[in-house]
Formats: structure tokens, sequence, C-alpha cells
């Protein structure tokens, strides 16, 4: 990346970009961008100090190769940006105009969260006709990375009125699942869980220590990396639920959980893994 760029030097880049040699004259650039000729010459100036412009042609000056990287870097950030407020309600005016400051000041992580974001939006446009669907077919149409995922675990039956696992305190939310070559996996932190038992009022701490999840029709071991649990998305059965942006692909999986307290295993319990996507 070059030194922090202006607002301005931001919509030179995309005029550059988005007109061509042929449509970045001095006069053009007047024009579309509204502001005065001596304004114009010394912000361009500058920009070619950065070696984002050449003015060998001080009347048609054109992007370097950096110029072009950087001006390619920003109009995705743009284009990530238009599609994110567009899909939020943004009319589409004040959306590209948002867009230039979300692409020059957002952080990495934060781009990052909204391509996510935009992932999910477009899987729930292409999942919209399917009323039911696995994992598996949810990760075929998933580009590569990592996403993240808000989830609960519930028990099988309702016991003394509670209807959340004990296993549901005992991992991280929220998880997250990783995508490479269309297949997934679902990745759970184990932490320490505390909790008040219900019948004697005494506190209890334990941790996860086995997880079972159910595919094919039979219990099989989830693999454990010091405090990650793996499920493969595969295992996971979703339903469409809504329409628009109040869709929601709600996905499911049945497992089975040994959480250690103190010293003893607690039997090991049938629980459901539920996430929302």
């Amino acid at each position: 990346m070059v030194e922090e760029l202006t607002l301005l030097q931001l919509r030179i880049l995309m005029c550059f970009l988005n007109a061509g040699p042929e449509g970045c004259s001095n006069s053009s650039l007047n024009k579309t961008l509204g502001i005065e000729k001596y304004t114009l010459s010394r912000v361009c100036l500058e920009m070619e100090r950065m070696g984002l412009i050449d003015r060998s042609n001080i009347r048609r000056p054109v992007l370097t190769e950096k110029g072009q990287r950087e001006a390619e870097y920003y109009a995705e950030r743009m284009e990530t940006a238009v599609s994110h407020l567009r899909y939020e309600g943004v009319d589409v005016a004040t959306a590209k105009q948002d867009a230039y400051y979300w692409a020059l000041y957002n952080s990495e992580e934060t781009m990052d969260v909204i391509r996510a974001t935009e992932e999910m939006y477009r899987i729930k446009y292409e999942m919209r006709s399917k009323n039911t669907f696995s994992g598996a077919d949810l990760c075929k149409r998933m580009r590569d990375g990592t996403y993240s995922f808000p989830f609960l675990i519930y028990r099988e039956h309702v016991k003394d009125g509670d209807v959340l696992s004990m296993g549901n305190v005992g991992f991280e939310s929220p998880c997250t699942m990783t995508v490479k070559n269309g297949v997934g996996t679902l990745q759970l932190h184990t932490v320490k869980a505390s909790v008040v038992s219900p019948r004697d009022g005494i506190r209890m701490q334990g941790k996860v220590q086995k997880l079972k999840y159910m595919q094919y029709g039979d219990y099989n071991t989830a693999e454990f990396v010091g405090d990650i649990v793996s499920i493969p998305a595969a295992a996971l059965k979703f339903v469409n639920i809504g329409s628009g942006v109040s869709q929601i692909l709600h996905g499911s999986v049945s497992i089975m959980v040994t959480v250690s307290v103190g010293t003893m295993n607690m039997p090991e319990s049938v629980a459901v893994l539920t996430l929302l996507v």
C-alpha cells in the first residue's frame, strides 16, 4: 500500500480506472469531479510524486502500474461496501458516496467481516428455492474462507425447565466454519463451563472432553486438537426459513457430549447443535 490517500485522490483514481485514458484528460477530470483546474493540477502532481500517475503527457495523464494496482484494490473495497449497504436498505446514491469512506478508512479486518457477510447474502440468495439441504450442498457454493456463525446447543429433552444443554456454555461463541475447495469443517473452541445445579444449587465446573456427531445414521467421534473440536459441515442438515432480508438458514446436527466435572465424567448426553446463517 502507498501512503494514505485523500478522498479526492481516491476519486481521481476511480476516474482513471473506470473511464480509461481517453476519458481522463484534464478537462474531463475537471468536469467529472467538479473541481478547479489548479486544485486538480496540485493533486495530480502529488499523485505523480506518490508514483500513482504518469504525467509525461501533461494534458492526458495515465495510471502507472502501481496506480493501477491501487485503483483495483480500492475498487474492490468500494464494490463490496456498496453491495453491503444496498442490501441493508441504503439508497444507491448514498451507498456510493459512503463507499468512498469505507474503502479509505475501514481496516482489513472490518472489510474481511463485510466480505464474509456479503458471501452469506449471496449464498442465501442461491439457496432461496431449496426448503432443505445438507451442509455439503451449502459448502459447495461457498468461496474458500473462514466464517463465523452464532450457535446454540439444546437438550434432546427439556430437563428441570431448561432447554439448553450444559454443553452450550462449554464452547466459545461464535463457532467458525472453514471452507476449502467446497468442503467445510465446523470448529468449536472448548472452554471451562460453570453452571448451578437446578436440584441442589451447587455450582459445578466442567469441560467438554468428548463429542460425537450424527452422520449417515451413526454417531462418529469428533476430532479434538487441543481445545478445538472439529465436525464436518456435511453432517449438518439445513432448513430454509423466511425470505428476503428475513431469510435464515437453520442448520442442525445431533451430538453426544461428555463433560467432566471435577475428577468425574458426567454421563454422555444427547443434544442438538444448531447454527444460524
